[in-house]
């Protein structure tokens, strides 16, 4: 997440009626997204605890706010990169096997 590694599994669940769920070092988080070609708008609506101190498992990383700064994304072999609207990587997700 933003260049920085996150040091334990985080899953994030897309849904086909455009729902989606995340499970973080931090908690649950849980919001809607919206997609129309590459362009994406995620929403996190609510929030397991929270905490963003480095010496949290957050490792510094505020999911919520990053997340809401996804504004596209583009498909590399397995990898979803989701992008700002600058184009700057803020997450690479990987297809869980």
């Amino acid at each position: 997440m933003e260049g920085k590694p996150i040091g334990s599994t985080a899953t994030i669940n897309f849904t086909r009626v455009r729902w989606l769920s995340a499970k973080t070092p931090c908690g649950a988080l849980w919001g809607w997204y919206r997609q129309s070609g590459s362009a994406l708008s995620i929403h996190i609506a609510g929030r397991g605890r929270w905490q963003t101190s480095y010496g949290s498992p957050c490792r510094g990383i505020d999911y919520q706010l990053l997340l809401g700064r996804v504004r596209s994304f583009t498909l590399e072999a397995d990898r979803l990169l989701l992008r700002t609207g600058s184009g700057q990587a803020i997450a690479i997700l990987m297809r869980q096997q």
